[in-house]
């Protein structure tokens, strides 16, 4: 056979770099049975004796005229058994020398000694200076390429990353624990350096990359990875990080920084994971198990635990099983074996079907020594959790229909404003709270119109404002000959298209929550009248008071005959302000606004406002907050006071007592989500200061 000319030897090389710049959305897909040829560059290892860094010198091959079997290849003890290992013949070594390319390798790190490197067919075989005798030989691993991360990917991570953090129970959640304990060196996985360097790979390739290759562009899903690594101790390598390219690429990373040593103990990677979801758990704001988000929990091993004593084994038992009780079906627990079948995977296998008996989904699988096999694997979790992500988004509550209405233009003349009078059965029902906190089935007592004459109610027919959860029209009550009577009202009903019995828990809510924030008002401003610090100076104004308007709902029957209703309120006179959010939107001062001088120094009229939302949330031990505040200042004369209307009140626990007691949650009771918002953006001011709010906040 003629020698291999130079020329198509520099062509393969060129043909191979190529190829390897493959685009990113190219699938690895593996195949059990002997691997294939993959058209990836040299990975020169710690037991690679090569050097990709080196000069390649290429050499005519020994001459033709020898049969294969008569290629010198003097065996060694250490050779032997990385080829019994690597599943490499010495025919395989024959034929690297008959055909493969030659080029020179590390010098023997004690004598200097040359050594040669022979490479043919995805198979490496490394030689002493005389191309005789074996020093070692390994298969090419497949090189996985690493994502091309744009600006709009990084943009996104770091809002998936803040989403995470802000609200952990909106997204699923994935632990993965890994073995790297000293046996997971062993190289005996098909296409790859190890079983560490698989587990990496194809848990990048076939996990991560699958799931998202499996999204659309407007896929607004959010799951968060944490890896646990398994040694003599566990160890957090990644908590909490965005599914998503850049994580694809940390996981490369991993695959090759990763170093299994030592023993590996299973308790202590599992009670590191325990301790993840019960941290999560914590946060849930003691959200009803039906509406917690999906947890998986993947347990990737080659062998046995290292602690396996009786009373190891008590101890991962009851860790399960509190993570069961914790969770129950929202858990997904896969166990993985790797490595040749003669392992014993007995405990493994025993977990799952002690978690399935607590009612986890649960499962063990043993993907041997096949690439094939621990991607299959793999990906049936990925498919586990989509499922389930589905399930949970069918079940969820269905978007609120909305009102289409025409909002009245503000530049409309009052002559030409349409109002719809009503004075068949007109009727106004307070919330008396005493019936309300006592659980009385109807909370709500008849009381007259506000003014002597009234007998009916007029409503304009066009909306002027509109919120987050309602419109709000134009009203006032009229006389028997339809006269206006009274002050200018303000009628107010739920935005959503709803029956009678959600609007009426719509009122109550609402109600209830400005009956609350009012108490809590009058009680701020007697703790503000009793601090010394906060006293006017002499002449000066005095420190505002803060209130929220009373409401009520008016029933009444329209044309039709059916009985409707309608909330009530004053009309609020002045300049409308928000000053804060349950988003943790806070008013930015103005120069315009007003200060007055008290006892502590110059105070603006708004910080008081501030002070109030803090004062709730110290008050209540952390329980609730008041924010959301927004109304008017009447800020004539000494007396300056703040009259303001529909506040929100976060509530911690809010999910626990719609559970318990059934009470409705308005869409802006963001619970302890809308505290940390508060928390994250309020700064305490000399009101603040004065009431001694500031080392309550740095407490909390």
């Amino acid at each position: 056979m003629p020698h291999r000319p130079k020329k198509q030897l520099k062509l393969m090389r060129s043909s191979a770099s190529g190829m390897a710049a493959a685009p990113l959305r190219k699938r690895v897909r593996f195949q059990e049975g002997p691997p294939a040829l993959f058209p990836y560059g040299t990975y020169f290892g710690d037991e690679c004796e090569g050097d990709s860094d080196a000069d390649v010198h290429i050499e005519e091959n020994v001459p033709t005229a020898r049969k294969t079997d008569e290629m010198t290849v003097l065996s060694t003890e250490h050779g032997r058994a990385r080829r019994k290992l690597r599943d490499i013949s010495k025919h395989d070594l024959q034929t690297c020398i008959k055909y493969g390319i030659k080029s020179p390798g590390h010098r023997h790190p004690k004598t200097g000694e040359a050594r040669w490197l022979y490479f043919f067919d995805g198979v490496t075989y490394v030689t002493n200076s005389t191309s005789r005798v074996e020093v070692t030989c390994y298969k090419e691993p497949i090189r996985i390429e690493r994502a091309v991360i744009t600006e709009d990917m990084l943009r996104r991570h770091n809002e998936q990353v803040t989403a995470i953090r802000d609200d952990p129970m909106l997204c699923a959640s994935h632990a993965i624990i890994i073995d790297q304990s000293g046996s997971m060196k062993t190289a005996d996985f098909m296409n790859f350096r190890s079983r560490s360097h698989a587990a990496y790979g194809i848990l990048a390739l076939e996990y991560i990359a699958e799931q998202l290759h499996g999204r659309a562009d407007d896929d607004n899903t959010i799951d968060a990875v944490s890896i646990i690594e398994m040694h003599d101790h566990g160890s957090m390598f990644l908590q909490e990080e965005p599914m998503d390219w850049i994580l694809f690429n940390r996981l490369l990373d991993r695959q090759a920084a990763a170093q299994s040593k030592s023993h590996g103990n299973y308790n202590t990677a599992l009670d590191l994971a325990e301790m993840f979801i019960s941290q999560k758990i914590q946060q849930s704001d003691e959200m009803p198990l039906e509406e917690l988000p999906i947890f998986a929990l993947i347990f990737l091993t080659d062998g046995r635990p290292s602690d396996r004593t009786p009373f190891d084994e008590r101890i991962r038992t009851n860790v399960l099983r509190d993570m069961a009780s914790m969770l129950g079906s929202k858990l997904i627990f896969k166990a993985i074996g790797l490595g040749a079948s003669s392992h014993n995977f007995s405990v493994l296998a025993d977990m799952a079907e002690d978690l399935r008996r607590h009612g986890v989904d649960a499962s063990f699988d043993f993907a041997q020594q096949c690439a094939a096999m621990l991607s299959n694997t793999l990906s049936s979790v990925s498919i586990s959790m989509t499922s389930a992500r589905d399930t949970m988004l069918s079940c969820a509550p269905k978007p609120r229909v909305e009102k289409k209405v025409t909002m009245r233009d503000r530049n409309t003349p009052k002559a030409e404003r349409k109002f719809v009078a009503y004075t068949k059965h007109v009727s106004r029902w307070c919330l008396n709270r005493k019936k309300e906190e006592g659980g009385d089935d109807w909370p709500w007592k008849m009381h007259r119109l506000l003014h002597n004459e009234a007998k009916g109610i007029e409503i304009d027919e066009l909306p002027f404002g509109r919120g987050r959860e309602r419109l709000a029209y134009a009203c006032f009550e009229i006389d028997v000959d339809r006269k206006r009577v009274g002050r200018p009202l303000v009628g107010k009903e739920s935005i959503a298209t709803v029956d009678q019995d959600n609007a009426l828990r719509f009122y109550h809510s609402f109600c209830r929550d400005q009956a609350l924030a009012d108490m809590l008002a009058q009680q701020f401003n007697y703790r503000v009248k009793e601090c010394a610090e906060l006293k006017a100076v002499e002449g000066g104004s005095k420190s505002p008071a803060i209130s929220f308007l009373s409401c009520s709902i008016y029933e009444y029957t329209a044309e039709s005959g059916e009985v409707e209703g309608l909330l009530v309120e004053a009309y609020l006179k002045g300049k409308f302000t928000k000053y804060n959010g349950n988003n943790g939107y806070v008013r930015q001062y103005n120069t315009s606004d007003r200060c007055i001088s008290l006892a502590i120094g110059d105070v603006r009229l708004t910080d008081f406002l501030h002070a109030f939302s803090h004062w709730s949330l110290i008050e209540s031990k952390g329980e609730r907050l008041v924010c959301d505040l927004q109304g008017v200042l009447n800020a004539e004369g000494r007396n300056p006071r703040f009259e303001l209307t529909d506040p929100c009140i976060c509530d911690r626990h809010t999910q626990r007592n719609r559970r318990k007691f059934k009470k409705e949650k308005r869409s802006t009771d963001m619970g302890m989500r809308g505290i940390r918002n508060f928390l994250r953006s309020h700064k305490c001011s000399k009101v603040c200061q004065a009431l001694g709010l500031q080392h309550s906040l740095a407490a909390k």
